[in-house]
């Protein structure tokens, strides 16, 4: 979660902020471009990320308790799907397709819901990497389904001066957002990690819990 925050770097939420007003007066060229920025953005945030985690697979594997580096790239593959699958919803948000958006929420929690409970059935904590990526992945396929069903494809080339542009601009807006975020959200995430190292895995289980049942 921690790195898909910093993957993300805003993007889907520049993306509504920046492109809503063109897509309510149906200007689908510039909504276009700021989608095909974002997609931009992602390839070069999402590779770095992917490679950062890769490449110090080890210290990060020991960070969460885990001593299995080879943790490490699957988590990077999930980010990917993850940061992903936050744009095309954030595209979706962009077009206001509310009601797709409610669709998407009910089809994504029982699917999700499905596969973490077979996974862990069946490969008890192992079950666990598989059923994140597995959710992952199937977030991202059933929005893209939705995506590309309701609203379709940019009209404009992706590779133009006008891509470049607006990648910038969705960074310039997401940097702040993210440092922002991380101030609040951030220090949300990290602290099952603080929890962990100061206490135990079972302190863990139970802190998640109890933040869940609080929100």
């Amino acid at each position: 979660a921690v790195v898909s925050l910093g993957t993300g770097m805003g993007i889907a939420t520049g993306m509504v902020r920046q492109g809503a007003g063109a897509a309510s007066s149906k200007d689908e060229e510039a909504v276009s471009v700021l989608r095909n920025g974002a997609w931009a953005l992602f390839g070069v945030l999402g590779g770095i990320s992917l490679l950062i985690l890769t490449l110090f697979r080890g210290p990060l594997s020991r960070l969460g308790g885990l001593n299995e580096p080879i943790v490490m790239p699957i988590v990077g593959v999930i980010v990917l799907f993850t940061v992903a699958n936050n744009i095309q919803t954030g595209i979706l948000n962009t077009y206001h397709r509310v009601a797709v958006l409610a669709t998407y929420a009910i089809v994504n929690a029982v699917v999700c819901v499905c596969i973490t409970v077979s996974a862990v059935l069946v490969w008890r904590s192992r079950g666990i990497i598989i059923a994140v990526l597995g959710g992952a992945i199937a977030s991202w396929t059933i929005s893209a389904i939705m995506l590309r069903r309701h609203v379709g494809r940019p009209v404009m080339k992706f590779f133009r001066q006008e891509t470049l542009h607006a990648a910038w601009l969705l960074l310039q807006f997401g940097g702040i957002f993210t440092l922002s975020t991380l101030v609040g959200t951030g220090v949300q995430l990290a602290l099952p990690i603080v929890v962990f190292h100061l206490l135990s895995t079972d302190s863990v289980g139970y802190y998640k819990a109890a933040s869940a049942i609080a929100v």
